[in-house]
């Protein structure tokens, strides 16, 4: 699989809003692997998005690739990360990431190492944030439960899982998740949005969805 950056430049005839009929989309490979998750955000902290994909960093504008952790591979076609997300684990300023695989029952976060260490090309280090005990198929970060802080949430395609999600915290002085259960039964594919219209995001999933309470 490809990681792809879509690049849109818009064309203004004198409107400040560009109809969609203006605006010309650009392909840009970013690299050539078989990676299936990325994240967007200022990870150098300088004002511009960059890109971080499985094994690589590519830091804009230019979105030049440079190491920035390992990730091992699952059969021939694919590496063992099936999500990651941005997000500051450790509340240093410095955006982290938080991964999982598919088949993988443990969740993982990457310790971002500033801006000397992003020059330099060095490896994120990796810091182990939960064991799931169930396969991670596919990993979300996404507020649940409307505290303004993202949840992790893992949809696995073994059905007999729990759904589960796990708040983030660092109130020990080391980052954690907590528990949440969400329901008994789990299943391939998931989803979010306010299916009864009451306001507040539910989850959809193969079997049904679950009413956020």
């Amino acid at each position: 699989m490809r990681s792809l950056l879509l690049l849109g430049a818009a064309a203004l005839f004198g409107s400040s809003q560009p109809s969609a009929a203006e605006l010309a989309w650009r392909k840009a490979k970013l690299f050539h692997d078989p990676n299936e998750a990325c994240a967007v955000a200022d990870f150098n902290n300088d004002g511009v998005p960059d890109i971080s994909a499985g094994r690589n960093l590519f830091l804009g504008p230019d979105y030049t690739p440079r190491p920035l952790r390992e990730v091992a591979e699952f059969g021939e076609d694919y590496l063992e990360n099936n999500g990651e997300h941005a997000h500051d684990v450790d509340g240093d300023g410095w955006i982290d990431l938080i991964a999982g695989s598919y088949m993988g029952k443990e969740a993982y976060w990457y310790q971002n190492p500033g801006k000397q260490g992003i020059e330099y090309g060095k490896l994120w280090s990796r810091k182990l944030l939960q064991v799931t005990a169930q396969e991670n198929e596919i990993t979300f970060l996404r507020d649940l439960v409307g505290d303004s802080t993202p949840e992790f949430s893992v949809n696995s395609w073994n059905r007999g899982n729990p759904m589960l999600i796990w708040q983030l915290g660092n109130s020990t002085g080391s980052p954690t998740l907590t528990q949440i259960s969400v329901g008994s039964v789990n299943g391939h594919g998931i989803g979010y949005g306010d299916i009864n219209g009451d306001g507040r995001e539910d989850i959809t999933f193969r079997s049904g969805w679950y009413e956020r309470p």
